[in-house]
């Protein structure tokens, strides 16, 4: 019955989906692309594919930053496609895949202009998928002289707001959270936080909160969607739980803990594995609090080995 109506909203766009799908390279596209010495030869090798075009009018030297780029903008305009003809649920489902490369995209920036990198190095380097408008004004900020428009740009023009609220209450102490009870969070506060804050760790916390919303979000969506998403981004948040917990092995006490509320409220792992790794402190307790899931303990010792043997 789920599929009964399916065309009369998304039939076009499966459409689509189905064109682009049909480009993806072939094997023998690989065994040309291995092939290649230079990145001439790989452009070369590309032309009789669907990339033929996306590089074709760039001047030699080509250089890797420029063709990965090239690459990144080619899916972005055909994402960008769909995502004009899609309404509806299916509207905002590609939302949610766009606000990841938004949250990466805002962090980057303003990690840049902490370091007073210039907006054309920043602007260049961003993932075209979560490009929006408002982001050259986050380039072109000076974060060493005022924060007002950072907290400005970041909690009412970006379309990640609300996950930087949230990053914001949480990173703040008792005393800011005090003032935000009485009128909202003051400007030094909010220059503390981003300042001081370990951007891996902004990042993940901005990406506990987006996940946890796409999760939501396909509970309520039910049918074959919720099937196939549960198991997708289960395996995403015990993903970013083991992660979490190896590179926070040799932190210190404090640091583990700001780890731990960075784990996801959902997955294979949750509440019981989550709540095993949250005590564990070494290679011993980790691989404990991992026993009763035997594939990510395979996976644990499988990637410990290949680090320690790197």
């Amino acid at each position: 019955m789920e599929l009964s109506f399916f065309n009369v909203d998304d039939g076009y766009l499966e459409g689509i989906c189905r064109g682009l799908r049909s480009a993806f390279l072939t094997e023998e596209d690989y065994k040309k692309l291995s092939a290649a010495d230079s990145l001439e030869d790989l452009r070369s090798a590309l032309e009789e594919t669907d990339y033929g075009p996306f590089m074709q009018d760039e001047p030699l030297p080509l250089a890797v930053p420029t063709l990965s780029q090239k690459c990144r903008e080619k899916m972005a305009s055909e994402f960008r496609y769909m995502r004009s003809q899609a309404s509806g649920p299916l509207g905002k489902f590609m939302d949610f895949i766009a606000t990841e490369k938004m949250i990466d995209n805002v962090v980057g920036l303003i990690q840049g202009a902490l370091n007073r990198k210039s907006s054309h190095e920043l602007l260049a380097r961003v993932d075209p998928m979560g490009y929006f408008q408002e982001m050259a004004a986050i380039a072109n900020m000076d974060l060493t002289t005022s924060y007002e428009e950072l907290y400005r740009a970041l909690l009412i023009d970006t379309p990640v707001g609300k996950y930087f609220q949230a990053f914001l209450t949480e990173s703040g102490s008792q005393a800011a959270a005090h003032s935000a009870e009485h009128g909202g969070r003051s400007l030094a506060e909010v220059a503390s936080i981003v300042s001081e804050t370990d951007i891996e760790l902004m990042r993940n916390s901005l990406k506990k909160g987006w996940l946890e919303d796409f999760y939501a979000f396909v509970q309520s969506l039910g049918g074959t969607t919720k099937e196939v998403m549960t198991h997708i981004l289960k395996r995403e948040a015990d993903y970013r739980v083991l992660r979490l917990v190896v590179n926070s092995l040799s932190s210190n006490q404090q640091q583990q803990m700001d780890r731990q509320a960075l784990y996801p409220s959902f997955g294979y792992l949750y509440p019981e594995g989550t709540d095993g790794l949250r005590k564990a402190w070494n290679d011993t307790t980790v691989r404990a609090a991992l026993a009763p899931f035997s594939s990510y303990l395979n996976l644990y010792e499988q990637c410990k080995s290949f680090y320690v043997g790197q």
